[in-house]
């Protein structure tokens, strides 16, 4: 699976502009789209993170969001991995990469992904916070790549 971020511009129609939230008609690409943005019809910067970490979710497990393909209970990527994630079940991670991570950096990852895609997004954190965790998980697999190329 080659990972590509594409727009999300066609997400959302603003209508009216609010100094902690945009109101908007709601619109979003399936399997991406907050929860509480579709019931509440509130963009929130917690919406994003929440649309980030299905991508992510995405990057661990070589799914797309939604899938018609297998059972019913692993038709909604997000519903489907985080019980597995949550317990530290590896075993969903996507097969490519086996035997090019380092578990602790892949847990980190797979944290980030779980918190990010809480339904309440007073849960979720924030972007500079995924971004920390993220850059924390980077970094062990930076270290975990480096002992192959130094014969360790």
């Amino acid at each position: 699976m080659n990972a590509k971020v594409c727009d999300f511009g066609l997400s959302k129609q603003i209508t009216q502009v609010v100094a902690t939230h945009v109101t908007t008609i709601v619109k979003g690409t399936a399997g991406y789209l907050d929860p509480e943005y579709y019931s509440t019809q509130q963009l929130t910067e917690k919406s994003d993170v929440y649309s980030f970490g299905v991508v992510l979710l995405e990057l661990i497990c070589g799914r797309e969001p939604l899938s018609h393909s297998g059972t019913p209970d692993s038709f909604n990527l997000v519903l489907w991995a985080k019980p597995y994630l949550q317990a530290g079940a590896f075993e969903i991670v996507d097969e490519s990469l086996t035997g090019t991570f380092e578990v602790e950096s892949m847990r980190k990852a797979a944290f980030v992904a779980v918190k990010s895609v809480e339904r309440d997004a007073s849960q979720r954190p924030t972007i500079a916070e995924v971004l920390a965790e993220l850059i924390g998980a980077y970094s062990i697999q930076l270290s975990y790549l480096a002992s192959f190329e130094h014969g360790s």
